[in-house]
């Protein structure tokens, strides 16, 4: 489980995945981009309640990090619990910066 730490090591991809509109922002718009099959990297709060733990992400990568404060605030929320990546390549990056999947193949993370 990654931690404050690591988010701060994620922010350059976060604000690039943001700005390129290659986010999608909480609940609906994460099980929405898994439906799509747009969503290649979820991003899930330690503190996510319930319902986001039982959310069915298949093979998609799924990392908790921080807490819905420390996640929210790089966006300028309160809190947010879960975020997804519609990017294979800021994933890519991301999963080799956490070191999860090695030097990750943006290719594998296409659906």
């Amino acid at each position: 489980m990654a931690g404050d730490a690591t988010l701060e090591s994620l922010l350059p991809y976060l604000h690039l995945a943001r700005r390129a509109g290659s986010v999608a922002l909480g609940y609906r718009a994460v099980k929405q981009s898994l439906a799509q099959g747009r969503c290649v990297l979820i991003l899930r709060a330690r503190d996510a309640g319930e319902s986001l733990r039982r959310l069915a992400v298949g093979q998609t990568p799924l990392v908790e990090l921080a807490d819905r404060e420390a996640l929210g605030a790089w966006i300028g929320r309160r809190e947010l619990a879960i975020l997804g990546i519609t990017d294979p390549g800021l994933a890519a990056g991301m999963l080799a910066r956490l070191g999860e999947g090695g030097a990750a193949d943006p290719g594998a993370l296409r659906r």
